[in-house]
């Protein structure tokens, strides 16, 4: 049990609730060894990316797919639809909750499959009306973007042979990103939001709402990587170090950030 230094969590009342919880209860044991605790970096991003409030697009979009994948005869018109207009995806895809950031592949694959989706449903005569929209389509396009941004970052942290200290710095530059997309939406340059671009090419409308809206947006979920990934940066210079040992390093300055955060006994070191 000494040379426990960390407790990782996934989220879950039963380990980080702040009075009953594994974690409280652990810290409050004067026996127990001083310790970092965690919430698993991957669960954090998706925390992240499940504060978007835009359940309103998300839930129309599934209902739409819903009602073309649910009927078998239906399906196989749409399929059939698409394949005489020479559609790049011949299907649109089954939407799954049990990942949320799966809904950037349903997103951006309904909004490519968009023109296709409105005659089909002119032809069947289906009251989606949403679909015509503008306000509806716009922020379409801004919750196709950011999402698929949150999955690449997703990808990322998932990957093979992963250092923490390599996820710590996805993370990082993920929060620099949002820096700077802040800086350029409030600007009206949309480079990095193609949908956004596309979508306000089509529509005529006040722009400013709309970018007021969206850098608000991602500013909050800037502060929320920031405060949930805020645990990392205490160990970030340690993790380099353990990466690369024979970096050019103060030594006594990481042997004062073991002690801090280990609670070790330098003499004893």
């Amino acid at each position: 049990m000494k040379k426990l230094v960390s407790i990782t969590t996934d989220g879950a009342p039963a380990m980080i609730g702040n009075q009953n919880g594994f974690i409280a209860f652990c810290r409050k044991d004067e026996h127990f060894p001083k310790f970092l605790s965690y919430h698993c970096i991957i669960h954090q991003h998706a925390l992240c990316g499940k504060m978007l409030n835009f359940n309103y697009v998300m839930e129309t979009t599934v209902k739409i797919i819903n009602s073309i994948r649910a009927k078998p005869l239906q399906r196989r018109l749409f399929r059939l639809f698409l394949e005489q207009v020479d559609a790049i995806y011949g299907d649109l895809p089954l939407h799954c909750d049990i990942r949320w950031l799966s809904k950037g592949l349903i997103l951006s694959r309904f909004r490519e499959l968009l023109s296709y989706i409105k005659e089909f449903s002119k032809e069947n005569n289906k009251n989606w009306h949403f679909l015509e929209n503008p306000d509806w389509l716009i922020n379409l396009a801004f919750l196709t973007d950011i999402t698929s941004k949150l999955n690449e970052l997703n990808l990322e942290l998932q990957g093979k042979n992963r250092y923490i200290i390599d996820m710590i710095s996805s993370i990082n530059a993920f929060i620099i990103k949002l820096e700077l997309w802040i800086s350029q939406i409030r600007k009206e340059n949309f480079t990095h939001f193609p949908n956004i671009e596309d979508e306000f090419t089509k529509q005529l409308v006040n722009k400013n709402h709309y970018v007021n809206e969206f850098a608000m947006v991602l500013e909050k979920i800037m502060n929320e990587f920031n405060n949930r990934f805020s645990d990392f940066k205490k160990i970030t210079i340690l993790c380099s170090f353990f990466v690369s040992p024979f970096m050019d390093v103060d030594i006594e300055n990481i042997s004062e950030e073991f002690s801090k955060i280990f609670d070790v006994d330098r003499r004893k070191s």
